[in-house]
């Protein structure tokens, strides 16, 4: 259970962000094209934001959780130590999608 639910959490950052991103790009075209309008808007857009931060908040801590699992990994070496840490922080930027492959690559083997 735990391998599956840390698979998910993996998985969940990027795709709330990508998905509220979608979301949020359309309703501004339908606004902007006068074809929705009004309070039922106005709440799926505050809502699609408020899920965003989420996802976000959830990436940073992930993110921290993983650099730290990294570091303390005896698995693997420095030099792999450094690289998992400087793609775990610069590649962050791109809506968190080093966190499934992370996953995938160390935290399967680890947790086999």
């Amino acid at each position: 259970m735990k391998k599956t639910l840390s698979c998910i959490l993996s998985f969940i950052p990027t795709v709330t962000v990508l998905t509220c991103i979608v979301i949020l790009i359309i309703i501004t075209g339908l606004i902007n094209g006068g074809i929705a309008d009004g309070v039922f808007i106005t709440v799926l857009q505050t809502c699609t934001l408020i899920v965003e931060i989420l996802g976000f908040i959830l990436g940073v801590v992930l993110l921290v959780i993983y650099i730290i699992k990294t570091i303390i990994n005896r698995n693997l070496t420095v030099g792999m130590k450094i690289l998992w840490c400087a793609l775990l922080f610069y590649l962050s930027v791109f809506f968190f999608a080093i966190l499934p492959v992370y996953w995938f690559v160390v935290l399967r083997k680890e947790q086999a």
